[in-house]
């Protein structure tokens, strides 16, 4: 054989060595893309597979302190500056069941068509806070308001799940300010590793572009253990302290005063 015939031998040898490298290179790629869709799969029905329960009291918004229109859901705080009511209206908005859905207000029907519920009937009944600035001449403070039971350990996970509407300019601290002007649902995962101590309180601030007659409606701000699917609408999950206040009664809660002051049959 002829050095350039050994030498086409070779080129060609290599060239096939080439070509089956390449072809396993591809078989090796394809596995480890069906190994990682399987385990995303695996991931996602594990997640959906996890018990969902609300540990924050009156996460449904209906147990209500003062007199309208100075009305709030107990056990949320404000601050903005240390004047609330005068930089702030609030109005609360039901969401009921049973009721023909035609006949719901426009905000109210928006967010249940968004979870995939405005049916005559629907699994539980919650408030909508609407919460519209009427004054920006001073500071809204280092936050305007707190959800009810802010406080979340991170030493074990959790999710922080809320229904949010935001009409205007303005940011709101702990939304996704990338959606305006229709309803969205955030989720936020929350968990500090070994930091067993750690917190966070879900304190909403108000900063950007603020005007007056900006508003947030805030529905279901849930503080739920573990780690919820952020692909899936966040039903009102059952809630601990329902199963509390149904054991020992609204009445004997009513008397602990504090957070619970003010909890009867209706509210509850």
């Amino acid at each position: 054989m002829s050095l350039e015939q050994q030498i086409a031998a070779l080129v060609d040898s290599t060239t096939a060595l080439t070509q089956e490298v390449s072809n396993k290179q591809a078989q090796v790629d394809a596995r480890v893309a069906a190994k990682i869709n399987e385990l995303e799969a695996w991931r996602g029905s594990h997640l959906d597979e996890h018990p969902a329960i609300a540990v924050n009291f009156n996460a449904r918004m209906t147990a209500l302190g003062g007199t309208a229109p100075q009305q709030l859901p107990l056990a949320m705080g404000v601050h903005a500056g240390g004047d609330f009511w005068s930089k702030f209206d609030v109005t609360m908005i039901p969401v009921t069941s049973g009721l023909d859905p035609i006949t719901r207000p426009p905000v109210v029907r928006e967010l249940l068509q968004y979870m995939n519920m405005d049916s005559l009937y629907f699994h539980g009944g919650f408030n909508i806070l609407k919460l519209t600035v009427k004054s920006i001449t001073n500071s809204f403070g280092p936050y305007v308001f707190y959800t009810p039971y802010q406080h979340i350990f991170e030493g074990a996970f959790n999710s922080f799940v809320v229904y949010h509407k935001i009409v205007g300019k303005a940011d709101w601290r702990w939304m996704d300010n990338a959606k305006k002007e229709v309803w969205n649902q955030v989720t936020h995962h929350i968990y500090a590793g070994d930091a067993a101590g750690a917190y966070t309180h879900i304190d909403i601030g108000l900063s950007g572009s603020i005007a007056v007659g900006d508003t947030l409606y805030l529905a279901l701000p849930q503080v739920i253990a573990g780690k919820w699917n952020p692909q899936h609408r966040c039903p009102q999950v059952h809630n601990i302290y329902d199963a509390i206040i149904d054991v020992v009664g609204s009445g004997n809660l009513s008397g602990l005063g504090g957070t619970f002051a003010g909890i009867n049959s209706g509210n509850r």
